[in-house]
């Protein structure tokens, strides 16, 4: 895999993310498997992860799923996903969607690492996502901000006025290309 391209023409030309079939990155230069404490292993995911990625999903309440056409990243620890994230290429435009932490191993650095990581994913272009409200914060370390909802991508729009509709308390954030993560 390469680094995502740098301009929207690009995005557009270019087929969705690939994973690699195996655990072993067979895409180094995109993220090497880093260990966490606690014997916990943040690496990039492949096709072999994707069914307990999405029960991990499920467990934990989110109603998307992973897909072969997604950047995922996951926390293993002793061969277990405990925590995902997907990158998905969507109609040329980058969403950050379904970053889920098992819930005994919350408030441990873990998300937080994650979403650092995906700097080196997702530097060279816009990316987006829609996060409770209660966690612009969280994001905000990553570079995202509520963004203008005016400007968004219209499958954007329509995605955050169903969970609005729904009841959900979402907003829009937007992380602007090459944007580096702080502290």
């Amino acid at each position: 895999m390469t680094n995502p391209p740098s301009n929207r023409e690009d995005a557009a030309a270019r087929p969705a993310f690939l994973l690699p079939q195996r655990k072993e990155s067979q895409h180094p230069s995109i993220l090497l498997p880093r260990t966490l404490s606690n014997a916990i292993v943040l690496r990039e995911g492949c096709r072999e992860d994707i069914s307990e990625i999405n029960a991990l999903y499920r467990r934990l309440g989110y109603k998307g799923a992973a897909t072969t056409s997604d950047f995922l990243l996951v926390a293993d620890k002793s061969g277990v996903i405990i925590a995902a994230v997907r990158i998905c290429d969507e109609v040329g435009h980058l969403v950050l969607r379904g970053m889920y932490v098992a819930e005994q191993y919350r408030f441990q650095g873990i998300g937080t690492t994650m979403l650092k990581q995906l700097e080196k994913v997702i530097e060279n272009r816009d990316c987006y996502c829609i996060p409770w409200s209660t966690l612009t914060t969280f994001y905000g370390k990553g570079g995202f901000r509520v963004a203008d909802v005016s400007d968004a991508p219209a499958h954007l729009k329509e995605r955050l006025g169903q969970y609005l509709n729904d009841g959900k308390s979402v907003c829009l954030m937007k992380r602007d290309a090459v944007w580096k993560y702080h502290e």
